[in-house]
């Protein structure tokens, strides 16, 4: 099992590997279904903007960040 310790280090380095996703906006860690995972900070709110201008983001960078930093499952073994 990972201790506090390590898991933070794990978050730090991915976040400090991947600040930013191709689209432009922030990463950062996110908890879920006892997992962590580096994700695009877009998936988390509401677009913003008018449907052109999301329309223009999903063409120029249609895929986002989200990768596994943590595995719950993983760590239960």
């Amino acid at each position: 099992m990972m201790d506090n310790r390590s898991a933070i280090e794990a978050i730090e380095i991915a976040e400090r590997a991947t600040p930013l996703c191709p689209c432009g906006e922030l990463t950062g860690a996110t908890g879920r279904d006892g997992n962590v995972w580096l994700e695009c900070v877009s998936l988390r709110e509401e677009p913003k903007g008018g449907a052109i201008v999301r329309l223009l983001r999903a063409i120029v960078a249609p895929v986002h960040v989200q990768e596994l930093i943590i595995d719950s499952v993983d760590q239960a073994a």
